[in-house]
């Protein structure tokens, strides 16, 4: 997941490993250690992922979908689905899952269609971008 994230930045911030190395104040070997997937502090993490402004999402799913905005429609998508599902949910279901408490369900989801064969648009589908709030207040 590091080399994700390195990856990311990398690429969100037109940036060489170098300068990218400046703006974490580390040394350049580090990032190269962080691209190959060695360890990354807690901190560091959290400092890279406030200068790219990622909040929680998570590196490879913006990777897979193209862009932060698309992992962000994706994701109040998913999660818009599951809220749906878990109301309507017979009693009886598991729908602990859709809760989402670790925030991993999209991302998650979507390896998982990728694995299956599932081909991810590049642009989230304009017919999706709702006011998911409006919905399930109406």
């Amino acid at each position: 997941m590091n080399n994700d994230l390195i990856t990311l930045a990398l690429d969100l911030l037109s940036c060489t490993q170098k300068e990218l190395a400046v703006k974490l104040a580390v040394s350049p070997t580090q990032i190269s250690k962080w691209k190959k997937g060695e360890y990354m502090s807690f901190e560091s993490r959290e400092k890279l992922k406030k200068i790219l402004e990622i909040d929680n999402l998570d590196p490879s799913f913006i990777l897979l979908v193209g862009s932060i905005e698309n992992a962000r429609n994706w994701d109040r998508l998913i999660h818009f689905i599951a809220e749906l599902a878990e109301e309507q949910a017979e009693t009886g279901y598991n729908t602990i899952p859709l809760q989402d408490e670790l925030e991993i369900l999209s991302s998650d989801m979507f390896r998982i269609l990728k694995e299956i064969g599932i081909e991810i648009p590049k642009s989230f589908p304009h017919q999706f971008l709702l006011d998911y709030n409006n919905i399930m207040s109406g």
